[in-house]
């Protein structure tokens, strides 16, 4: 296979909608689910700390390559890791060195490796939807300072590259509102780059949408009720069936996650009053998106994500960038 380039996130900036065109573009050929395992076994190999452990180089296409395709592997996971689970987001340095050397045994294959960001504050917002949409409960005030170490790490786009660069010697860096404002001139800057076809699929309509306010908080409130019922069960005494214990809270756990999400996600209107009824709750807090930026967080991504881009991209989306973020401090 012909491999023309590796895409690893950021987080929240498109990922989902590039990797659509991929799968169906007639001149590519995606890896995305195909290489979810390898990602896994890195993650798990950092939680565990066995970074020494050889792990299975299994990277396979969603669809058959057909010849004269490039091949094209993407994953976000390769630029950070754990979300909502706070107690391993120390590791996330660890994770990005180990996931870059990981990827780096198939530098022989392509050098080029594509990286998308995005401003700041949009990101924030954006990051925290997505941890609810994966389990997690509270204010977006709640979710920057609880899983602050998360967040610093992954604006910490210095490291990441640094990791990168080591194995793959042409790197992007392309921002996410390029895509948003002229997809043609996006799809170009990655074709000239990278020196492969320019991606002429388009995908039409909504993919991955943001949810609103209203099914934010609800989904959070739902989230909240999973938790409280599973550290009940597993603190549990008198249950001491501790198999079936087990068994029953971490399905429920993984299972009433996702029936959660795709509730928030197609419900209509009155079925999330009916649930809004249910919990006795009028409307959400109006501050329930609301945050204002640790000072720890803010000099983060001002150093290792805002300076360093200005230093990699235009300067001018730098400085959007850095706008944006001040406009947010003072309005705080």
């Amino acid at each position: 296979m012909d491999t023309g380039f590796i895409h690893i996130g950021m987080m929240k900036t498109a990922s989902t909608y590039m990797q659509n065109v991929w799968l169906k573009d007639k001149s590519y050929c995606l890896s995305w689910k195909g290489n979810m395992k390898f990602l896994n076994s890195i993650r798990d190999s950092v939680m565990k700390d066995n970074i020494n452990e050889d792990i299975e180089l299994e990277i396979k296409t969603d669809i058959n390559y057909q010849e004269d395709q490039k091949l094209v592997i993407s994953n976000e996971g390769f630029s950070t890791a754990y979300l909502n689970k706070v107690d391993s987001q120390h590791k996330i340095p660890e994770f990005i060195n180990h996931a870059s050397r990981n990827l780096g045994r198939i530098s022989d294959l392509t050098p080029n490796l594509l990286i998308t960001v995005r401003d700041p504050i949009s990101w924030l917002k954006s990051i925290f939807v997505q941890s609810i949409k994966q389990g997690w409960s509270g204010s977006a005030q709640d979710f920057v300072e609880k899983q602050h170490l998360y967040l610093r790490h992954s604006f910490d786009l210095e490291h990441i590259v640094n990791c990168y660069k080591r194995y793959f010697k042409n790197i992007l860096i392309v921002p996410h509102e390029i895509l948003k404002t002229d997809e043609d001139l996006f799809w170009n800057v990655i074709s000239n780059a990278f020196q492969v076809p320019y991606a002429e699929k388009r995908i039409e309509g909504k993919i991955n949408s943001s949810l609103d306010l209203r099914r934010t908080f609800l989904l959070s409130k739902l989230n909240e009720k999973s938790s409280i019922l599973s550290n009940i069960l597993m603190d549990s005494k008198e249950y001491s069936n501790i198999q079936e214990k087990n068994h029953i809270v971490n399905n429920y756990l993984d299972s009433g996650k996702w029936v959660h999400r795709r509730f928030v996600e197609f419900a209509d209107a009155e079925q999330i009053n009916q649930l809004y009824e249910l919990f006795g709750i009028s409307e959400p807090p109006e501050d329930f998106f609301d945050f204002s930026i640790p000072v720890e967080l803010r000099k983060v991504i001002e150093s290792k994500y805002i300076g360093f881009l200005r230093k990699n991209i235009i300067p001018e989306f730098a400085d959007e960038y850095e706008q944006k973020l001040q406009d947010h401090i003072q309005n705080k």
